[in-house]
C-alpha cells in the first residue's frame, strides 16, 4: 500500500519542460580577459564570422571560453583570467558568468542564478594548514586542554572545507559537477564543435595520464579516423536501410492486394515521373556506394495504363521512396565531402568505399591508393575540417575553428568561408573563426571582428 502510494505520488509530480535550443550565438562579451583587455562583438547570423588580431589578443582564449560554457567545463573556464563573461543567443536569452576570487556566479535568463564557490588560493592555504599543525605539534605539551581540543576542533574544520574545494575541483575538471538542470543541459541547448590548430593528430584513448610518457604515447592521426568513421557511418545506414526494406517487404503482398481493391488516383504519368526520380536518386546513392550497382529496374515498355497494374507500381514506388530516404542525408554528406575534396586535391582523388570510409588515388599511380595519414600537411588539414564539419557536428551547432588556414594554400584559403558556408547548408550550423589570413578573409570586412580595433572597449 505504502509503495503503491509512493507511486501515485510520484505520477502526480509535474516533470520540468525540456529546454529549448537557444539558437545561434549572436553576441559575446568578455571584461578584463587577462587583466586588462574588454572585447564586445556581434556574430554574423549567415555566414561564418571571423575574429583577428595580433598574436596575444586572445583569439584562442574567447573560442575557448565559449567552448567551455556549452561542455559545462567550469575548470577550464577558471584557468582563463577575466571578470564577467555574457554570451547573447538568437531566442533572446543570455549566459552570464561573473567571477570572484572564491565563486563563479552563473546567471541564465528565466532561470536561478548558480553560485558556484571554489578557493582561488587553495595550495596557500594548505600549506597554512600544514603550518598550523605543525605549530600545534611544537605546542601541543604547553597548551591546556580546552584549548588544545578547540584548535583541534578548526584544524578538522579546515581540513574538511579544503577536502571539499578540492574535490570540487576534480569534479569540475571531469564534468560531474552537480548543478541545475539548465547547467547539465547546456551540451544540447547549446552545442558548440571546438576544432583546435592541434587537430591531426588524436592521443590514444586507451591510456591513463600516468601512462602518457614521451615514449609511451600512442597517436593516431585525425586523417586516418576520419575514413575509419566514415565507414562506421556507411555501415550504420546500410543496416539500417536493411531493417527498413524487410519491415517494408514483409507486408507488401498484403498491401498490394489492398491497393488492388481500391485502386489509388494516380495517373501513368504521375507514376513514370516518380519512376523516373527514384532511377536518379538510386545512382546517385550508387555513387557514393551506399546501394550496390545493379542494373536498373526496366519499365519503359510496360503498360501502366491497368489499374491493377498501376495500384502494384504506386506501392513499390512508395515503399522504395522510403526505403532509400533512410540512405539519402548520409548521401548528401558523403557526396559535399568528395566533391570538396575533388574540388582541391588536383592530381589525387577521394572515392568513397564501403569498407575503408574513403580511398584516394593519385592520378599518376593508376593502381595504388594512399592511406590518408601520407597525403601532405594541408591535404590533411582540409579533409580532417570537411569531415567535423560534415559528420561529426549535430544541427545548430556553432562549430569553432582555430587557424582554420594552418598549412592550407592560398588558392584554398581565397574560397574557404565561401566552402564552410556550402557544407555548412547541411545542419543549420554556424561558424566562428580565429584566423590571422587576410587571403581567408578575403576583403570581408563585414564578417570581420578585429580584436586589436576592440581592445580597450
Amino acid at each position: 500500500m505504502a509503495e503503491s502510494t509512493r507511486r501515485s505520488r510520484a505520477q502526480r509530480v509535474p516533470r520540468r519542460p525540456r529546454l529549448e535550443n537557444l539558437g545561434q550565438l549572436r553576441s559575446y562579451s568578455i571584461q578584463s580577459l587577462f587583466g586588462t583587455a574588454n572585447y564586445s562583438f556581434e556574430l554574423d547570423p549567415k555566414e561564418p564570422t571571423l575574429l583577428t588580431g595580433v598574436n596575444g589578443t586572445g583569439k584562442s582564449t574567447i573560442l575557448r571560453s565559449i567552448d567551455a560554457v556549452s561542455t559545462g567545463n567550469w575548470s577550464l573556464l577558471l584557468e582563463i583570467p577575466f571578470s564577467s563573461l555574457k554570451l547573447g543567443f538568437e531566442s533572446g536569452r543570455e549566459i552570464s558568468i561573473a567571477r570572484g576570487k572564491e565563486t563563479i556566479r552563473i546567471g541564465f535568463t528565466g532561470e536561478e542564478t548558480w553560485n558556484l564557490d571554489y578557493s582561488a588560493d587553495i595550495d596557500r592555504e594548505w600549506e597554512h594548514l600544514r603550518e598550523i599543525e605543525r605549530d600545534m605539534l611544537l605546542h601541543e605539551q604547553l597548551m591546556s586542554e580546552r584549548d588544545r581540543r578547540d584548535a583541534i576542533e578548526r584544524v578538522m574544520a579546515q581540513r574538511a572545507h579544503l577536502d571539499h574545494i578540492q574535490s570540487l575541483r576534480a569534479r569540475m575538471h571531469h564534468g560531474r559537477i552537480s548543478g541545475p538542470d539548465w547547467a547539465a543541459h547546456l551540451p544540447e541547448i547549446f552545442p558548440v564543435l571546438f576544432i583546435t590548430d592541434q587537430r591531426l593528430i588524436i592521443d590514444s584513448p586507451r591510456r591513463s595520464d600516468r601512462e602518457r610518457t614521451a615514449d609511451k604515447v600512442s597517436t593516431r592521426t585525425a586523417a586516418d579516423e576520419a575514413s575509419r568513421h566514415i565507414a562506421r557511418e556507411i555501415s550504420i545506414a546500410k543496416a539500417n536501410y536493411a531493417n527498413r526494406s524487410q519491415a517494408l517487404d514483409r507486408d507488401f503482398p498484403q498491401r498490394v492486394i489492398k491497393a488492388i481493391a481500391h485502386p489509388p488516383r494516380v495517373s501513368d504519368e504521375q507514376l513514370r515521373g516518380r519512376l523516373d526520380a527514384l532511377t536518379h536518386q538510386r545512382e546517385a546513392l550508387e555513387f557514393v556506394g551506399l546501394v550496390p550497382t545493379e542494373p536498373a529496374t526496366e519499365f519503359e515498355g510496360l503498360d501502366l495504363a491497368p489499374t491493377n497494374v498501376r495500384s502494384v507500381i504506386n506501392i513499390y514506388t512508395d515503399d522504395t521512396k522510403r526505403k532509400l530516404e533512410v540512405l539519402e542525408p548520409l548521401r548528401l554528406k558523403l557526396q559535399l565531402f568528395s566533391d570538396f575534396l575533388n574540388q582541391h586535391y588536383g592530381q589525387k582523388r577521394i572515392t568513397i568505399d564501403p569498407e575503408y570510409g574513403f580511398t584516394v588515388s593519385v592520378s599518376s599511380q593508376k593502381t595504388s591508393t594512399l592511406p590518408p595519414s601520407k597525403l601532405s600537411s594541408g591535404e590533411q588539414q582540409i579533409m580532417v575540417l570537411a569531415h567535423q564539419i560534415l559528420f561529426r557536428a549535430k544541427p545548430g551547432t556553432l562549430v569553432l575553428i582555430d587557424e582554420p588556414e594552418l598549412s592550407l594554400h592560398v588558392l584554398w584559403q581565397a574560397s574557404f568561408v565561401e566552402d564552410l558556408a556550402q557544407m555548412g547548408k547541411v545542419n543549420s550550423l554556424s561558424f566562428l573563426l580565429a584566423t590571422h589570413s587576410p587571403t581567408l578573409i578575403g576583403g570581408r570586412e563585414d564578417l570581420k571582428r578585429s580584436l586589436d580595433v576592440i581592445n580597450g572597449a
